[in-house]
């Protein structure tokens, strides 16, 4: 290699270094200078922010649970009281069908009530003949027995007329002795006919016992006509007819029964701790089972003087008037029930908006938490001051302390455990 050849590498080399020389310093020197202050990152504010209402007390009454059935107030089981074929029922009684007070349900015959009236009529008249009668012979006999006494007057003369003539001689004992014969005679003709009017009265009253009895039994009968018209003794709607035409039927025995719907009575069972907490006059609220709209309110008649040791309950029974026929709650509906005590206590709300799927997320210390929800009772607009989309409050069956942070939104979606920046609202007390 020749001597510029080598001095031209060394050159290259030199070069080199020198390059990497002052790439080094200008890098030194640009980390040698000082450094831009850093911007400081708030934690607390990178956490995901969820919005918050505090539970508020509220003072509320103790509410009692339960269920029951709807009862017919008024029922009747309607019965025939006599035995007789059944002539004829209407072709509208039938289930379902609609009767009003002393509307017909069943005929019953009354050919033979009819033949049997004819018959104790005719024998009362026979009766009324024969009294009749004896009145005549009564009437008889007491003329007889005037006359009769006129007779003893006229013998008793004759005997005494006879005797002072015997005094004297001038009539013989014979003569005495037939004018006493009279006199015996006409007394015990007399007797005679006294005895016979004394059985007058007897005949008579036999006569008159008679004639009331059959006019007893035909006042029976009468009575059985007007019970062969089997009619409804309530308005109400029919449930159910147990016989037709053609059948016989005893004395008894029922033939329809009738449901009255205007009053209906609500039978509720409740905890057997609500007694003494609530009271006949208490209000009742009451929910069709299937049908969470439509509910009613009631006012307690009465409590069950004992409880039902097996199912530890009392049963409270409640009467609804019902106007309109469409909307009518029949017998056998089932209902669930609550009553509030009349004794108030303070309880804990929360939005029923933070309430979701039965679960409740809480803010504690910032870290989200949930639990169960499940509402106890709903109440509308118990705070004045809440926004309108926190106008509904709950209350829940395991209660919150008053004060909890209850989240009612967020940004995302979060899972229980995570950090989170709680913001209040202004429904917070």
């Amino acid at each position: 290699m020749g001597t510029g050849a080598v001095f031209a590498k060394r050159l290259g080399q030199a070069g080199l270094v020198l390059a990497l020389l002052a790439v080094g310093a200008i890098a030194l020197a640009w980390l040698s200078q000082p450094a831009a202050p850093l911007e400081r990152v708030d934690a607390a504010a990178a956490r995901p922010r969820v919005t918050v209402v505090r539970a508020r007390v509220h003072s509320v009454a103790r509410q009692w649970r339960g269920h029951g059935t709807i009862e017919a107030h008024r029922a009747a089981d309607v019965a025939s009281e006599i035995t007789a074929p059944v002539a004829a029922v209407p072709e509208r009684v039938e289930p379902g069908a609609r009767v009003e007070r002393g509307e017909l349900l069943v005929a019953l015959e009354k050919r033979d009530l009819a033949l049997r009236r004819t018959e104790l009529t005719r024998r009362i008249e026979q009766r009324r003949a024969e009294l009749e009668r004896l009145a005549a012979r009564r009437r008889f006999l007491e003329k007889r027995l005037a006359l009769a006494e006129e007779e003893i007057e006229i013998a008793a003369n004759q005997v005494r007329r006879y005797r002072e003539l015997r005094k004297r001689e001038a009539a013989t004992e014979r003569e005495l002795d037939d004018a006493r014969a009279a006199l015996l005679r006409a007394e015990r003709a007399k007797e005679q006919i006294a005895g016979s009017l004394a059985e007058i009265g007897p005949q008579k009253r036999g006569l008159e016992a008679a004639i009331a009895a059959r006019r007893a039994a035909r006042g029976r009968v009468e009575r059985d006509l007007e019970r062969a018209r089997i009619a409804s003794p309530i308005a109400g709607m029919i449930e159910r007819v147990r016989v037709d035409a053609g059948e016989h039927v005893r004395a008894g025995s029922v033939v329809a029964r009738v449901v009255g719907l205007d009053r209906v009575e609500a039978r509720v069972r409740l905890p057997a701790a609500a007694r003494g907490a609530i009271a006949a006059g208490d209000e009742l609220t009451l929910e069709r089972s299937g049908d969470g709209t439509e509910t009613r309110s009631a006012r307690i008649q009465r409590l069950s003087p004992a409880d039902d040791p097996a199912s530890r309950t009392l049963t409270a029974y409640a009467l609804l008037k019902q106007a309109e026929r469409a909307s009518r709650w029949v017998p056998g509906t089932y209902v669930a029930a609550s009553v509030r005590a009349a004794e108030k206590r303070e309880r804990a709300l929360v939005p029923q908006v933070a309430v979701r799927d039965g679960r409740l997320r809480t803010v504690v210390e910032g870290t989200l938490r949930e639990r169960g929800g499940r509402i106890e009772r709903v109440f509308r607009a118990p705070f004045p001051d809440a926004p309108e989309r926190l106008r509904d409050w709950v209350s829940l069956s395991d209660p919150v302390e008053p004060g909890t942070k209850v989240v009612i939104a967020s940004e995302r979606r979060l899972a229980p455990g995570d950090r989170v920046r709680a913001v209040e609202t202004g429904a917070s007390p």
